[in-house]
């Protein structure tokens, strides 16, 4: 069976033999794109409960738990499906992947740093603050995370905007040949 007649433009993918479609890999990717949509409404019923359904005072580090949940629902849908699209139909326009590749860098930059400002948070209130309750959750939570997603983003896109070559994630996506 030809599986090659749902791809874009295999002749122009430098790539191609790497992202042959086979039974194998549109079971996995299928798989792949049900497990993504369905961990969606499981991770915003994390951020929905920290919003409205606890009746108990939040903490900031529950509020940043819920942050990282809300970057995870972004890399699902905005970072993960497409990248399935990718392995599924062949080379994508050299737009839509050099935005794919910002949004990819900027989700794991952005999991990262809110890892490390709850180590952070969490060494501040066990050391040095004599009373946490004082702590101004809602205030820092805002202005933490307006700083977090600026810096990341905004280093993401001039990392990619700096002068010399792309990395070869950005290559597969296009199907370029990452040497010429």
């Amino acid at each position: 069976m030809n599986y090659e007649v749902l791809r874009f433009a295999p002749d122009s993918d430098f790539f191609n033999s790497v992202y042959e479609l086979e039974p194998v890999k549109i079971i996995v990717c299928s798989l792949s794109f049900l497990f993504s949509i369905i961990s969606v409404p499981f991770l915003f019923s994390i951020v929905w409960f920290d919003w409205y359904g606890s009746d108990l005072k939040i903490i900031f580090i529950n509020r940043l738990v819920s942050s990282i949940a809300l970057c995870s629902i972004c890399q699902l849908i905005l970072v993960q499906i497409p990248e399935i699209f990718r392995y599924m139909t062949g080379p994508l326009p050299v737009w839509f992947c050099f935005m794919h590749y910002i949004l990819k860098n900027t989700t794991a930059l952005l999991q990262v740093i809110y890892f490390d400002i709850i180590a952070i948070v969490r060494y501040l209130f066990i050391f040095h603050l004599k009373n946490p309750a004082m702590f101004q959750d809602e205030f820092w939570n805002l202005f933490i995370n307006m700083q977090v997603v600026s810096f990341s983003f905004l280093s993401q896109l001039i990392f990619a905007y700096l002068p010399g070559r792309q990395p070869l994630i950005y290559y597969y996506c296009t199907g370029e040949n990452p040497s010429g």
